[in-house]
């Protein structure tokens, strides 16, 4: 499990100037630490919100979200980096080389300033809002698969999520949890390039836990020979979301350029059958079309020896839709009539 080197401190700091906190998946803060300021649907209001802060405190690597990121480049002059490490292509100019602990403690010890309570309610508000939207949300979807992962697992497990979609519906679906889940992700270029053998040797690492890795199936077809590794008698539950393709395509403009082989060069559909990759491999293998019956596939892997595939086929025209719809109710709750 990864030693806490400064959220408590990163908390502390927030309250002491009454500052909402936008927690990333793998800021190993939004699971963990329930603490009302801290938040994780961001991604969902800053789309539909106009808002205006005075001040921007980040800290760590840039976010997953696409929306946050850009807001972050608008918002370069008055936000300020604080990091141990300087970054490549992380321009903020408002770089503090410090540890992140030893920053927050010393502004807690100094700072007089505290934030609007207006600010931080209306955020506050915001989260509140959409979580119950979430919850409400029945169908099955690559967004709610997402979270039915992060559901299963209890705490001191380790969630280790693939790129394109899967670590985009982590970061919109998943709830602020008391439940300490460690989080891991290979992001740097977002590549889909060694995800099986980096789950596999963050089990390896840590087998007296639970581990669980979210993937898609093109990135499950680009590392399946880390399966090899399943002679080393590691226990790890993947759960591969198979839309027959790179489904984060459908949600970029080029899929509406009226492009005539747009599925075949972008989609760029494997054709996997997973069954015989896991009956190559020496995997176990099951499969599932909805909520329910990958909730006790996930349940009984986890009592299981050795490597479990977990196929969930979803259709990348039924995903786009429920994101779209989702959308769709987060605005009509959050804007005025």
């Amino acid at each position: 499990m990864k030693e806490n080197r400064h959220q408590e401190d990163i908390i502390r700091f927030a309250e002491k100037i009454q500052a909402p906190i936008l927690a990333d998946p793998l800021s190993q803060i939004r699971y963990g630490y329930q603490h009302e300021l801290i938040t994780a649907h961001y991604d969902h209001y800053l789309k539909i919100v106009d808002i205006h802060p005075d001040i921007i405190i980040r800290f760590g690597r840039k976010p997953t979200s696409n929306i946050l990121c850009r807001l972050l480049e608008e918002w370069k002059q008055k936000t300020f980096l604080v990091d141990e490490w300087i970054r490549f292509n992380d321009d903020c100019p408002n770089f503090i080389q410090a540890p992140i602990a030893a920053f927050c403690k010393n502004q807690i010890n100094k700072t007089g300033w505290k934030g609007k309570s207006e600010w931080k309610n209306l955020l506050l508000s915001f989260e509140r809002e959409i979580d119950m939207l979430i919850l409400s949300e029945t169908g099955y979807s690559e967004a709610i698969i997402a979270r039915v992962c992060h559901e299963s697992l209890q705490d001191g497990d380790q969630l280790i999520i693939g790129n394109s979609m899967p670590i985009r519906d982590v970061d919109m679906f998943t709830s602020v949890s008391g439940l300490k889940i460690d989080t891991y992700s290979n992001r740097g270029a977002s590549g889909i390039d060694g995800v099986i053998s980096t789950a596999l040797g963050v089990s390896a690492m840590n087998n007296d836990q639970k581990s669980l890795l979210l993937i898609g199936d093109l990135s499950f077809y680009h590392d399946m020979n880390g399966l090899l590794a399943s002679k080393y008698e590691m226990n790890i539950t993947i759960v591969v979301i198979n839309n027959r393709g790179g489904g984060i395509f459908s949600f970029l403009p080029i899929a509406d350029a009226g492009i005539e082989k747009f599925e075949q060069f972008w989609t760029a559909d494997a054709g996997l059958d997973l069954e015989k990759v896991a009956e190559l491999y020496h995997c176990q293998f099951s499969k599932t079309d909805n909520l329910e019956e990958l909730r006790v596939s996930i349940n009984e892997s986890f009592s299981k020896i050795g490597i479990q595939i977990i196929e969930a086929k979803i259709q990348i025209e039924d995903n786009v839709k429920a994101h779209k719809t989702f959308t769709e109710k987060v605005e009509n709750a959050l804007t005025p009539s």
